[in-house]
């Protein structure tokens, strides 16, 4: 089996090769900033592994919770069951 590709046209990158792309280029801006940044760069201190991830968990917690809410609100309202009359017929 031969696999024929078509060079003349381009294609998208894989999500996960711009994913990736975008964490490098953000981790060099960083590293190049931090020594130019000096005692300026201080607050990202606070930004340490657990931070972020207690900060993904609590985000996703309060949105499960809303979402949710809205389900029960949802779900608690009373449901037409008449009988439909032009069915009947």
């Amino acid at each position: 089996m031969q696999k024929t590709t078509d060079l003349s046209k381009p294609t998208a990158p894989c999500q996960v090769c711009v994913r990736t792309r975008i964490f490098l280029a953000v981790s060099v801006c960083l590293i190049v900033a931090m020594p130019l940044l000096g005692d300026k760069a201080t607050p990202l201190a606070v930004l340490t592994p657990m931070n972020i991830a207690l900060s993904i968990v609590g985000i996703g917690s309060l949105a499960f919770i809303a979402r949710w809410i809205a389900w029960r609100r949802g779900a608690a309202r009373p449901k037409d069951t008449s009988p439909d009359t032009a069915e009947d017929a």
